[in-house]
């Protein structure tokens, strides 16, 4: 980073020229400022509904389960099948239950802007899974067991995908469902 100008006092310039993404140096100055001010990253945990699911973030809900309007097409009439929330740049996602992760990375590596982009799935037992879809980046892999909680991502825009936010969808025996009551909203 010294080369890029790191030294001299431009962090973002030198971030920036390791990987040219805007989002990626949006994302490492934050954990950097939250680690200098508070000495570690926090994450919020939301408790769980009755259903035994949380709110996966606190974010506000910027696209309902049901039929809209498709925000990339602009064509009416699209199904949306599950729940978007907004999210910053570099938050972590939590699991939402305790679970195992079933998949965790690109949907369509060769058409990065098509379908989840980067996800992971989790298998709850008992016919229930979830999908956190449009991640920066994944921290697990096939096989992990999670708690609720525990970060499973990080939020992006990959994918089929306008900004910034995490898509969240609840399957129950293999069936798309409204995420909304199984998360207390």
């Amino acid at each position: 980073m010294a080369k890029n100008g790191a030294t001299t006092g431009n962090l973002e310039r030198a971030i920036f020229a390791y990987n040219h993404d805007q989002n990626y140096v949006a994302e490492v100055m934050m954990y950097a400022r939250l680690y200098v001010t508070e000495g570690f990253i926090p994450i919020e945990v939301i408790e769980p509904s009755e259903s035994g699911f949380a709110r996966p973030v606190p974010g506000v809900v910027t696209s309902p389960f049901g039929i809209r309007i498709d925000p990339v097409t602009g064509k009416p009439g699209a199904s949306h099948e599950g729940i978007d929330f907004a999210c910053q740049a570099g938050q972590r996602i939590p699991a939402s239950k305790a679970g195992k992760v079933v998949y965790a990375g690109w949907q369509d590596e060769r058409n990065p802007k098509s379908g989840y982009g980067i996800f992971v799935w989790i298998d709850h037992g008992g016919g229930f899974k979830t999908t956190y879809a449009h991640l920066s980046q994944t921290t697990v892999q096939v096989g992990d067991v999670v708690q609720a909680g525990d970060v499973v991502g990080v939020c992006g825009s990959t994918g089929k995908s306008t900004g910034l936010h995490l898509h969240f969808e609840i399957f129950v025996n293999g069936r798309r469902v409204d995420p909304a009551p199984y998360i207390g909203l």
